[in-house]
């Protein structure tokens, strides 16, 4: 319960699961099946104590993931991009930055100069600096296939 700071048993489980599915994500549907609840009520359940919605939770985690493997991993752009259940690098690389204002390729140079694990790419730090900033969301992330 802690991980995640939610106590509701329905939305644990849910989110358990979720947790678990990083690279093959599950549909709604059996997420809320094997939480116990419907779909609707497992909108309902995100809304009321995670404040977004089911997808955009998901789409949090697995790129919260894929950061973390972009900082303690020397796996290419594209394991990760799997790993974290998107089909494509471009993909992953435009909800990276929707979601943290930066590519993973910045991501990981930022990591590389603080002493990141060995075998990530570098990229200077001009190309670092002179990225545009990061453009606002005006529609929710979607899922990835």
């Amino acid at each position: 319960a802690e991980r995640f700071g939610v106590h509701h048993p329905a939305l644990l489980t849910a989110l358990e699961k979720m947790a678990g599915h990083l690279e093959k994500p599950l549909s709604r549907g059996r997420i809320a099946s094997a939480a116990g609840v419907s779909e609707r009520q497992l909108d309902r359940l995100f809304s009321a104590h995670r404040g977004c919605s089911f997808l955009d939770d998901y789409h949090r985690l697995r790129l919260e993931h894929g950061r973390q493997l972009l900082r303690q991993s020397a796996l290419s752009m594209s394991e990760i991009a799997f790993a974290t259940g998107y089909s494509s690098v471009s993909h992953f690389g435009r909800a990276f930055r929707r979601l943290f204002g930066a590519t993973p390729g910045q991501a990981r140079a930022q990591e590389s100069q603080r002493g990141g694990p060995a075998g990530a790419s570098p990229v200077s730090a001009a190309a670092t600096q002179s990225a545009r900033p990061p453009k606002r969301a005006t529609r929710p992330l979607r899922p990835g296939p």
